[in-house]
């Protein structure tokens, strides 16, 4: 294996007037951004309505004072 000391020797930055295509790269970017921080959120709530929904089940299986009773257990470790 022949190891070479050869540089890089340009990096493009994306500005805000690049353009490739008639796209503006920034926007392109600024819109995936929005996309991805909308798919976060929307698995955020999904996430939170199935833990309210698992403590509606638990207070109508085991009633308030179970639920309480169960969660100090868990946290005393009795």
């Amino acid at each position: 294996m022949k190891w070479t000391t050869e540089k890089v020797v340009s990096v493009k930055k994306v500005t805000k007037t690049h353009s490739h295509q008639g796209h503006k790269v920034q926007e392109d970017l600024e819109q995936t951004s929005k996309i991805g921080l909308m798919v976060i959120v929307v698995l955020g709530a999904l996430v939170g309505f199935w833990g309210l929904f698992c403590l509606v089940g638990s207070l109508i299986k085991f009633g308030v004072g179970g639920v309480f009773g169960g969660l100090l257990a868990a946290i005393t470790g009795r």
